[in-house]
């Protein structure tokens, strides 16, 4: 009977301590997302987002081993250059792009998927260059990341415009179509196409603030992709 009583105590006190607590133990931090309020609160998770911008460069994004991250690009770009001949059709792969035949078809990776991986990119760097000042933290850590965040934007856009627009011409007015400018995070609306110049003038001026918040060697990486520009 002693047992049975102190049984029904232990009982109750647990009761007591759950009801206590309310729902708060319902309150918990998702493991298989991180929100945006934790992303840009500190510094060091700045740089963990860039990180994340970094890898995604070269990572699979689907089941196609052919959207694997900008190194993807670089082969199909490659394969459709003048300077490449395919003495054979071999086991199949990037022949479609070697004919030109993919990129004037819309339902064709090869037309969408640039433009789904940059603008992915560059809606990261908004966010990252919108909310990283009011982060905590190292302010030289939070000086790299939104500086390689405004690099990666720009970078971005480059990328973009020459595959969806018009090559562009120093001294020219370069005032065909380019490619859409999204610069803030919360802008969700349909916009038109910039123009070619000023997609580059949009470029420029990331790389302009990019090195004021880049310092040393940092800076290498911007004066290297300016000479290619």
């Amino acid at each position: 009977m002693k047992k049975i009583k102190l049984l029904l105590v232990v009982i109750g006190l647990s009761s007591f301590s759950l009801s206590s607590c309310n729902d708060d133990y319902l309150d918990v931090v998702p493991t298989s997302s991180v929100s945006d309020q934790t992303i840009y609160s500190t510094a060091d998770n700045l740089m963990a987002a860039i990180n994340g911008m970094h890898r995604n460069m070269y990572v699979r994004q689907n089941e196609s081993q052919g959207n694997n991250g900008y190194t993807a690009q670089l082969i199909i770009t490659d394969v459709m250059g003048e300077d490449v001949v395919f003495p054979s059709t071999g086991n199949g792969w990037f022949v479609s792009e070697l004919r030109w035949i993919s990129q004037s078809n819309n339902s064709s990776t090869t037309s969408s998927y640039p433009w789904t991986f940059w603008y992915e990119m560059i809606k990261n760097a908004n966010n990252i260059i919108t909310y990283g000042d009011d982060a905590s933290g190292d302010q030289d850590i939070k000086d790299q990341a939104i500086g390689e965040a405004y690099a990666y934007r720009a970078f971005g856009y480059f990328q973009l415009v020459q595959l969806y627009g018009k090559r562009y011409v120093a001294g020219a007015a370069n005032s065909d179509l380019g490619v859409v400018l999204r610069d803030d995070p919360k802008d969700v609306d349909p916009k038109t196409r910039a123009t070619v110049q000023e997609v580059y003038t949009e470029i420029w001026n990331d790389l302009a603030k990019a090195e004021t918040y880049l310092t040393g060697k940092k800076r290498l990486m911007l004066h290297i992709f300016r000479s290619k520009m």
